[in-house]
């Protein structure tokens, strides 16, 4: 009973959190100065546990990249949407055997088609984890939580979803601060 509570309780926060942050919550430069790694870490992993409520780590990362480091920056953002897939993960983990109970019957088309997927991911873990992070989609927000269905390695798949967001991460910064330093040349 008490595993129910939790979960009930992680998935409140996980849906009030992003919600009261972006009704409350602004974010100015002299803000971003003084809570910028840790915002940007806390965005990140409220954004990886919630499937349907954007949180605009992104944006952050872009703006925050103004005023602080680019590449801690990326690195924050990155280790906070990990820590959230982990959440993610741990979820699909725990509605695995639900999951095996409601799998279609052996021989029809969606068991042939869920069971090759699957197969796949699981012998290219850290391939498709990389590639699923590294790359804008709407995958991504559903990747942990079927990365702990199938029950491929979880540290393959940590390591390579940090990878992939922290590439993310880099690039949408560096965009930041470059085009930060072009915007204000023009005005």
């Amino acid at each position: 009973m008490v595993a129910g509570w939790t979960g009930f309780i992680v998935v409140l926060a996980a849906v009030a959190a992003p919600i009261v942050l972006q009704r409350y919550a602004t974010f100015d430069p002299a803000v971003m100065m003084t809570f910028g790694y840790a915002a940007v870490f806390v965005m990140g992993a409220l954004g990886s546990v919630t499937f349907f409520l954007p949180v605009p780590t992104l944006t952050l990362v872009f703006a925050g990249a103004t005023v602080l480091n680019p590449v801690l920056l990326a690195l924050a953002a990155a280790a906070g949407i990990t820590l959230g897939m982990a959440a993610c993960y741990a979820l699909g983990k725990a509605g695995s055997k639900v999951a095996e109970r409601s799998q279609p019957g052996p021989g029809t088309r969606l068991h042939r088609a869920t069971s090759m997927v699957t197969g796949w991911y699981t012998h290219n873990v850290t391939t498709a984890s990389f590639f699923v992070a590294a790359v804008p989609n709407p995958v991504f927000d559903y990747a942990g939580y079927f990365a702990g269905l199938a029950g491929v390695d979880q540290k393959r798949f940590l390591a390579a979803t940090f990878a992939g967001k922290t590439l993310q991460s880099l690039v949408v910064a560096l965009l930041g601060y470059y085009s930060f330093e072009q915007i204000s040349r023009i005005w």
